[in-house]
């Protein structure tokens, strides 16, 4: 009777599952903990849905976007490759744009207002993107809590984001006129069109969550870099 069930509790990890929705805790768990009919109400079943929301916790909680969850691999792939093809565009179109065109509501003006959007909504991604931190002995670990993803972003990269989104260019167009065009006040927000150009330095933060999946050397990346940092290098001091 008791001895059988007391050996039988004592067998077995800390934890088991005896069945796909329940827990059952042993009394090894508990140490000296010995088997008896009211303190076996203390053992607690759970249901799937239960260990799912714990395991989310453990990776940060629902507010989190963890890079290399399955869930979100993927979709972030995805949009980390509209983000470059916008980056791509802003950094071959925009000088060349504040060089020789007049701001002026065309075709030109709406795409890059869809370009502000994807940046604005990349600035939005940033307060919930876990993000790699390298601690002095303890090598690289994973910053999964929400409130110090909010706090790296505020004192990182959220003041270049902000001002490289700044729609300096929807302000040209209604200071668009013969009379303004003379002062200067209206050539430096000219000017401040360029700060577009700040939203390349997205790209470090992109090719590093790439970096580990891609399958080309790292001589052959950093070959690459420097290839692509001279043309565009190139193609700003022409324009």
């Amino acid at each position: 009777g008791s001895r059988t069930r007391r050996q039988s509790t004592r067998r077995g990890s800390a934890i088991s599952l005896t069945k796909p929705t329940q827990i059952w805790v042993d009394d090894t768990a508990c140490g000296d903990f010995m088997f008896s009919p009211v303190r076996a109400k203390l053992l607690v079943a759970m249901s799937r849905d239960a260990i799912l929301s714990m395991r989310r916790r453990d990776v940060g909680g629902c507010l989190v976007i963890f890079p290399e969850d399955d869930r979100w691999r993927t979709t972030l792939y995805k949009w980390d490759t509209v983000t470059v093809l916008c980056l791509l565009f802003t950094c071959v179109i925009t000088p060349f744009e504040v060089a020789f065109l007049r701001a002026s509501l065309n075709t030109l003006f709406f795409i890059n207002r869809v370009v502000d959007v994807v940046f604005l909504l990349d600035m939005v991604l940033q307060f919930f993107l876990a993000y790699r931190k390298h601690e002095p002995g303890r090598g690289t670990r994973w910053i999964r809590d929400h409130k110090m993803i909010v706090h790296n972003y505020l004192t990182s990269w959220f003041v270049i984001d902000v001002f490289s989104t700044l729609p300096f260019d929807a302000i040209s167009v209604f200071l668009d006129s013969d009379a303004l065009q003379r002062l200067k006040v209206v050539r430096v927000i000219r000017l401040l069109r360029l700060l577009k150009l700040m939203r390349v330095l997205k790209a470090s933060r992109i090719f590093k969550r790439w970096q580990a999946d891609l399958t080309i050397s790292y001589r052959t990346q950093a070959f690459c870099k420097i290839l692509i940092l001279l043309l565009l290098t190139a193609h700003w001091l022409g324009c």
